[in-house]
C-alpha cells in the first residue's frame, strides 16, 4: 500500500518568535499528523531570529527538520546591524528607520517580483538549495504532497520548482496574507505582480487561506481556493485565570504603517475619563509591540496618555499572557469594499485567550467578521463611527469588573 508523505516548506517555523510561526506550527502538527510521514524544511536563519519556547510542546527531539542555507536581507542585517547601545546583532529594523522614505521605498520594492524571490526572506539561495534537497528527499522517501506558505514567497517559489520537476506531486499553497494587498499599497508595478502570482500559483493543485475575503482575491490566480481558518488549540497549555488588577484593554501586534486606527476607542476613553467614570488608577490600555510611536501620538492627541502603558516588543509567551490577563482584547484591522473578511492570526490568538474581543475596523462594513464574532459570542465588531456601541461595550465590561473583580468569557469554544 502506498504511503502518503508530506514535505512542509516553512521559513517561519518553531522556535522562531514570530506571529507567522503560529499558523505554520499548528498546520504542521495537526494536518501533518494525517499523513504517514511528514518532513519540514526551514531556514538556517532560525539561528539568528529571536526564539520562543511557546511552541516547545509541538516539537520532538527526533523531529525531521532540514535546515536550508539562507542568505537574504535578514542575514544581511545580522551581519551589519547591532541593537543600539549593545554589541548584540539584530535582524529587525527599528520603527524610526522603517518610517524613513527611502526605507519605505526599498521595502515596497523588495516585497515585489522579482526582488522578493531574490533577496526577500528566504532569497534565491534558500529556494535553489531547498529545491535540490527536496529533489533528493522526494526521490528517497517518495513524497506525495508539498505544502508551502506565504510569507515569504520563497517557499512558494521552491514549491513551484518542485512541481515542475515532479508534476504528479500534490502542491498546496497556503496564504496567511495576500502578496498584493488592496489596502496597504505594499508593492510597485501592481499589474506585473498579479501576472507573476498567476504564473506561479496556477500550478498549485490547491490554494488555502484564512478567510473568504482573501479567498476572493486568490481565485484570480487559481480557482481551487479553500478557506482553512486558523484554529484554536487550548489543550496543551494551562490557562492562568487571574486577570490584571486594573481594568485592562490590551492590543498586541503591529499598526500596519498607521492603517490600524484606535481613535474611536480613545474617544470613548476620553469621554469616560471626563465624566469621572474611569481613571488611570483603575483603567489602562496596554500595548505590546514595536510600533508604540503610533500609539504615543494618538493618546497624546486625545489627552489620554495617563491611561496608556507600552511594553514594547515581547515574546509570544509574554503576549499570550497579556491577552489572557486582560479584560478586553482589542483587534485593530481595516476593510474596503474589495478587502473584507481578513480573519488574522491575531484573532485566533484572542479567541484562545477566551476574553471579550473588541474588533475595531478602519473602513467599510465587514459582514464576514461580524458574523464570526456574533456566532462565537466573542465580543463586538465596531467601526470608526461606532462611538455609542464601543462606549456601551466598554462600560458594560468595566461595570462587570467593578462588581465582581473579573470579566467572564462568553466565547463559545465548542
Amino acid at each position: 500500500m502506498n504511503k502518503n508523505k508530506i514535505l512542509f516548506l516553512l521559513y517561519f517555523f518553531p522556535p522562531i518568535a514570530s506571529t507567522a510561526t503560529r499558523r505554520n506550527a499548528y498546520i504542521y502538527k495537526y494536518l501533518g499528523d494525517l499523513f504517514d510521514e511528514k518532513f519540514v524544511f526551514t531556514t538556517r536563519n532560525r539561528d539568528i531570529f529571536p526564539n520562543d519556547s511557546f511552541y516547545d510542546f509541538l516539537l520532538k527531539s527526533d523531529l525531521p527538520i532540514e535546515v536550508i542555507p539562507t542568505f537574504d536581507y535578514r542575514t544581511f542585517l545580522n551581519l551589519f546591524q547591532s541593537d543600539k547601545g549593545t554589541t548584540k546583532k539584530t535582524i529587525h529594523l527599528s520603527s524610526d528607520v522603517k518610517k524613513k522614505p527611502l526605507v519605505r521605498f526599498l521595502t515596497r520594492l523588495l516585497d515585489g517580483f522579482p526582488l522578493n524571490i531574490l533577496f526577500q526572506e528566504g532569497g534565491i539561495y534558500y529556494s535553489l538549495a531547498g529545491t535540490y534537497k527536496a529533489y533528493r528527499l522526494i526521490k528517497k522517501e517518495k513524497i506525495t504532497h508539498v505544502w508551502s506558505s506565504f510569507r515569504p514567497y520563497s517557499d512558494h517559489f521552491t514549491a513551484y520548482l518542485i512541481k515542475k520537476i515532479f508534476p504528479n506531486i500534490v502542491w498546496v499553497a497556503d496564504f496567511r496574507d495576500l502578496h498584493v494587498e488592496p489596502l496597504y499599497d505594499n508593492v510597485y508595478f501592481i499589474p506585473f505582480q498579479h501576472w507573476c502570482n498567476r504564473f506561479f500559483i496556477k500550478k498549485a493543485d490547491v490554494v488555502t487561506t484564512i478567510s473568504s475575503g482573501l479567498a476572493t482575491h486568490l481565485k484570480k490566480y487559481n480557482p481551487n481556493v479553500y478557506v482553512l481558518k486558523s484554529g484554536i488549540d487550548i489543550t496543551k497549555t494551562e490557562f492562568d485565570t487571574s486577570q490584571f488588577e486594573k481594568f485592562t484593554i490590551c492590543f498586541t501586534g503591529n499598526m500596519a504603517n498607521g492603517e490600524r486606527n484606535p481613535a474611536a476607542l480613545l474617544a470613548v476613553v476620553k469621554t469616560l475619563s471626563d465624566k469621572k467614570i474611569i481613571s488611570s488608577e483603575n483603567f489602562q490600555i496596554l500595548y505590546a509591540g514595536a510600533e508604540d510611536h503610533y500609539w504615543l501620538t494618538a493618546v497624546a492627541k486625545w489627552g489620554v496618555s495617563d491611561f496608556f502603558v507600552s511594553k514594547s516588543s515581547v515574546s509570544t509567551s509574554e503576549a499570550t499572557s497579556f491577552q489572557r490577563k486582560s479584560h478586553i482584547n482589542l483587534l485593530l484591522t481595516s476593510a474596503t469594499p474589495e478587502w473584507t473578511g481578513v480573519l488574522t492570526g491575531k484573532f485566533g490568538e484572542y479567541l484562545s485567550a477566551k476574553n471579550p474581543i473588541l474588533v475595531l475596523i478602519n473602513g467599510t462594513k465587514d459582514v464576514e467578521f461580524e458574523e464570526v464574532v456574533e456566532n462565537l459570542e466573542a465580543g463586538i465588531v465596531a467601526y470608526s463611527d461606532s462611538f455609542d456601541e464601543i462606549k456601551k461595550f466598554v462600560v458594560s465590561k468595566f461595570n462587570e469588573w467593578k462588581a465582581t473583580g473579573e470579566v467572564k468569557s462568553t466565547v463559545k469554544m465548542e
